[in-house]
């Protein structure tokens, strides 16, 4: 589930001689206690893992992300790699969407995509087209680095408000209801996707304020069996971490 390049992006958060340069993008007391969400939900799905990434939204940095994974005992401990570990994601059905929308002029990649590709791709529609490189690092040298613009626009200004409003909806309206807060509106996308393997995946990845976006998360989980819902299990964890950043 935890796909390479996010693996190796939290691993090398640790001290390095090749990172002496610079600092980490994470918030140590955002990350304890999104991965004490995370492993209370994962306990109480009976997951097998479960990953979470936090993304500033206008920056592209990266305050926290953290992988689990069951071991035999039933506790739930730090993956430092599940690289070969990879699912499907009904998420990239957004993809699918603003491709057709823009005639092409995106291009629908692998339906097999790391989470930090998948989170990158919605925090570009909650930026209103604007795609920004997650950064785990800042300078030393310069801690308020401007984001590193990878598209300055990636779909017409038209398609990606279309695409907002869905995104609006399915949490208002949709299967996306357990992602819904009292405290602010949210836009997100949920799925859940049947493995070769006969296992589940449920994801859901969305935005908060949805109309002044500070934050963009993605959660992801992984169990053995039904029931499994996006928007039900990974929903409701995107909302307790979401009510987390907001205070």
């Amino acid at each position: 589930m935890i796909g390479t390049a996010a693996m190796l992006l939290l691993a090398s958060c640790k001290s390095s001689p090749k990172v002496e340069e610079r600092v980490c993008n994470i918030y140590g007391g955002l990350q304890d206690n999104v991965e004490a969400i995370l492993q209370r939900h994962l306990s109480e799905y009976d997951a097998m893992d479960g990953v979470v990434i936090v993304m500033e939204t206008n920056s592209g940095r990266i305050r926290g992300m953290v992988g689990l994974e069951c071991k035999d005992d039933s506790s739930y401990v730090r993956a430092d790699s599940l690289a070969d570990v990879r699912r499907s994601s009904a998420l990239v059905q957004t993809v699918s969407m603003l491709a057709a929308l823009n005639s092409g002029k995106v291009k629908q990649d692998t339906n097999e995509k790391t989470p930090m590709q998948l989170i990158t791709l919605y925090n570009a529609i909650a930026n209103n087209g604007k795609m920004v490189a997650p950064q785990l690092y800042d300078s030393l040298r310069q801690t308020n680095e401007e984001a590193k613009v990878s598209s300055p626009q990636m779909a017409s200004s038209v398609n990606i408000k279309d695409i907002q409003k869905m995104l609006e909806e399915n949490v208002t309206n949709g299967q996306g209801k357990k992602a819904q807060s009292d405290l602010f509106a949210v836009a997100g996308k949920d799925g859940t996707t049947y493995n070769k393997d006969s296992t589940l995946t449920v994801d859901f990845c969305g935005y908060f304020p949805a109309r002044n976006p500070v934050y963009t998360v993605l959660v992801s989980v992984h169990r053995k069996e039904i029931p499994a819902s996006g928007g039900g299990m990974a929903g409701a964890i995107f909302k307790e971490i979401a009510e987390f950043l907001y205070h």
